[in-house]
């Protein structure tokens, strides 16, 4: 049974759908949807397992400030130095990784929505930064999460910048959704077992780490 909750608690309870005040309690068609957030020893451990285990582990850099892109002649057209350097130096690891984290509002919606279609995987866990303003950019992400049983942590603080420095990208990452391995041939599989495995473990820990969820909406 979850707590009772406190005055404000329910004062911060939306009234319709467009009246969130924070990600932590959404509204829906059936009521808010309340979202545990975790304290910022939790936040830092996520982070620092990400950048060690996720990010340096696999090479995975997202992109590269702009004051530090360079544009070079290829094959008769501009193109980005930094953009030439990375598809060089890619590794199938690398690949790899990318096709089981997808980052951004838009990316990570279509994932979701694709999920509660029944026309793509079930994500296996979802990363939220509660300091986006207004929420209702991401207000939809509970709901859908809880359509399809994916946990859900939302981070305190400077989340959404942090997340951004730890994988490279030049602005804020409001989200991120973790995916389960894709379908692969056997070859593919076998040789790829020890990168998923890795992916698979950091995914199992994060998720010991986030408070119990009601799977239900709250009344």
């Amino acid at each position: 049974m979850a707590p009772p909750r406190s005055k404000r608690q329910r004062r911060e309870e939306p009234h319709s759908l467009l009246d969130n005040e924070s990600l932590a309690c959404v509204a829906s068609y059936n009521g808010p949807i309340h979202t545990p957030v975790v304290d910022n020893v939790t936040k830092e451990i996520f982070l620092d397992r990400l950048d060690k285990e996720i990010c340096k582990r696999f090479s995975l850099t997202v992109s590269v400030p702009r004051a530090k892109r360079q544009m070079v002649m290829t094959d008769g057209k501009m193109v980005l130095a930094e953009k030439k350097r990375r598809k060089r130096e890619m590794n199938p690891s690398t690949s790899l990784v990318k096709s089981r984290i997808k980052l951004g509002t838009n990316e990570c919606t279509r994932v979701l929505e694709a999920a509660v279609g029944g026309t793509g995987p079930k994500p296996l866990l979802i990363i939220l930064a509660k300091n986006i303003h207004p929420p209702n950019i991401l207000a939809h992400i509970p709901h859908l999460s809880m359509k399809v049983g994916t946990p859900v942590m939302l981070l305190p603080g400077k989340a959404s910048e942090e997340m951004g420095k730890t994988l490279g990208v030049a602005k804020r990452v409001a989200i991120i959704v973790f995916l389960p391995r894709p379908s692969l041939n056997d070859d593919d599989a076998a040789a790829q077992e020890a990168d998923h495995a890795r992916i698979d473990s950091f995914i199992d820990f994060i998720k010991t780490k986030i408070p119990n969820q009601d799977t239900k909406l709250a009344t």
